[in-house]
């Protein structure tokens, strides 16, 4: 919460190690920093003293915005909260990435170091297209998105949501996003499947041609589900050519595609011949 004095003299329990409170520009160590819910900070007591700041950013004191102190229509429920950074790096230190993995070291929680402090990412408006730029970021060749369930919940704060990167990012931090997350939750934590290898097209989803069977007559898979809703017209060569979606989340190994691939596919003119094992002619 911040806490400001008025005439020397305040109403507001002095318990803290606060002493003159204005921006976070004006706090020992801080460079900026950003507003919180006020749902985030515990409620204040005494006096509500400003109303309605409007800062242009350029002042070195709260106090030279212009304000109202007609706050008698404001409640403790709705003080100020902020976030103070502890630093504000250069612009090419910001935005360093790491991931928070499991036994397999590809997969897991993507965190995001802004501002000085390590934080997640919200999920929501978080894509396939975002999880590639990420994943080149830290070293792989692309990657996906995997539902935040997935990945174990992270703590701290949640730095940025609703990410829209265009692919030719190098660096997240450079795509748009928005730093208003007082809506997200940790359960909503992006996390990411970054690719060890990405093949020569003409190498990838290469596949015998045959028939597909029950999923029950095959042994359940495990690891990554890679496709989903698969539709191809017939023409193509590579099954990777057809339209298929990789939001694979509510699939289950129960479900795998079993396939009957033929040992050979025999010339029009002879496919469907029969044969005699034995009897009359």
């Amino acid at each position: 919460m911040a806490w400001i004095f008025r005439n020397e003299s305040t109403d507001m329990d002095l318990s803290s190690n606060y002493h003159e409170i204005i921006n976070c520009g004006r706090l020992p160590a801080i460079s900026s920093g950003q507003m919180i819910s006020s749902g985030s900070v515990d409620d204040g007591n005494g006096t509500i003293w400003l109303y309605d700041i409007d800062c242009s950013g350029s002042e070195h004191k709260l106090i030279n915005c212009t304000y109202s102190i007609d706050t008698s229509h404001c409640f403790h429920r709705y003080d100020v909260g902020l976030h103070c950074y502890l630093s504000c790096p250069a612009e090419e230190d910001e935005g360093r990435l790491r991931f928070i993995t499991g036994s397999v070291e590809n997969i897991g929680r993507l965190e995001i170091n802004y501002k000085g402090e390590w934080g997640t990412i919200c999920h929501i408006g978080f894509d396939h297209i975002d999880a590639a730029v990420a994943c080149r970021q830290l070293g792989y060749c692309s990657g996906q998105m995997i539902s935040s369930g997935s990945v174990d919940d992270g703590n701290g704060t949640i730095w940025l949501y609703d990410i829209d990167c265009s692919g030719s990012e190098h660096k997240l931090i450079n795509c748009t996003y928005s730093i208003d997350t007082s809506h997200c939750f940790h359960r909503y934590d992006v996390g990411l499947h970054c690719y060890l290898s990405c093949p020569a097209e003409k190498d990838e989803g290469r596949i015998c041609s045959g028939q597909m069977i029950p999923s029950r007559y095959v042994d359940d898979g495990n690891g990554t589900i890679w496709l989903d809703d698969i539709n191809c017209s017939g023409s193509e060569n590579k099954l990777i050519n057809c339209t298929y979606s990789i939001d694979a989340s509510h699939c289950l190994h129960s479900y795998d595609v079993g396939l009957h691939c033929y040992l050979s596919c025999p010339t029009e003119e002879d496919e469907g011949r029969f044969a005699f094992n034995n009897g009359f002619r």
